[in-house]
């Protein structure tokens, strides 16, 4: 968490160095060109007398100004990058919550048989309590897809509460029977809006449609509850909230992730994400953030 505190208070004084001389350099320029310009009409043009003859100086000099910026407007956007630091997610300390998803267990396979295998079907008073057995490739048969979300409550270790993201609460319970059987300890809640509910979303063109991991704007307003959650039962303030939350990306959907690193950009929110393929259970984390004239590396 050291290389993490260094790497934000460089990226911030770097950032904050560059954005005032940006800042700085026009506003000289633009002081000395209108200090010009009076000294100019002074000599110049003495019969400006009036207030609608310095009204019109001023709108052609602010006319010229906005030409300038207008001109200017499409190199200075492309000034803005994001990145994104990576950590190892075992060096993540002092965030006791997690907010996540998780990947839905299908009632049939593609054959169209019922599916007797994995999570839900899953015997646990069978099933040794030890997480790091739990996590082995060899149990991902029976654990399924819920298999990462314990990789990931693993690699960040002292985890006290998780916030889980659900729009259809059918599997809930499943889910959190099996991260409460492998970490006692965890308080497994699910996020609701004001009124109970797990529908929440700023969707104006098709309201009835039923929100899920694919909904951008779902899944966002979901991470937005939990974290007024968190800091209403923490009574703890919004900032203070984000300060101690991890968001994990790896319910299997791509709008999903994509909502949490948004979501994370220049916030003191960090997300993590568990590997697939050759790096299974490895588990990284990544510090989002936007950037105001950043020198693009080659």
């Amino acid at each position: 968490m050291r290389d993490l505190k260094r790497h934000r208070q460089g990226s911030r004084l770097g950032g904050a160095f560059r954005l005032f001389v940006n800042i700085l350099v026009p506003a000289l320029l633009l002081g000395l060109f209108m200090t010009f310009v009076e000294r100019l009409a002074d000599r110049a043009l003495p019969f400006l007398v009036s207030a609608w003859d310095f009204l019109w100086a001023a709108l052609i000099v602010a006319a010229l100004f906005f030409a300038v910026v207008y001109y200017a407007y499409g190199r200075l956007s492309r000034q803005v990058s994001a990145s994104a630091h990576a950590i190892d997610a075992r060096t993540i300390g002092g965030r006791p919550y997690l907010i996540c998803g998780y990947s839905p267990i299908p009632d049939t396979d593609r054959q169209g048989n019922p599916v007797t295998h994995g999570p839900r079907n899953l015997d646990l008073a069978t099933f040794p309590r030890d997480i790091e057995q739990a996590i082995r490739p060899e149990h991902q048969r029976a654990l399924g897809p819920w298999q990462q979300n314990l990789r990931v409550l693993h690699a960040l270790g002292r985890v006290g509460a998780l916030y889980v993201i659900n729009p259809d609460i059918d599997q809930f319970e499943d889910f959190a029977r099996v991260i409460r059987h492998f970490l006692p300890k965890v308080e497994v809640n699910l996020v609701t809006g004001p009124d109970r509910s797990t529908i929440f979303r700023r969707d104006h063109h098709d309201p009835g449609r039923a929100p899920d991991y694919g909904d951008f704007d779902y899944v966002t307003g979901g991470i937005e509850q939990a974290l007024g959650m968190i800091a209403r039962r923490a009574r703890i303030s919004r900032p203070e909230a984000e300060a101690q939350t991890v968001i994990d990306a790896t319910a299997g959907f791509k709008t999903f992730s994509i909502a949490a690193a948004i979501a994370s950009v220049n916030r003191d929110l960090l997300l993590v994400y568990a590997r697939t393929g050759a790096r299974t259970g490895e588990v990284i984390g990544y510090d989002v953030e936007v950037q105001l004239f950043q020198h693009e590396t080659p």
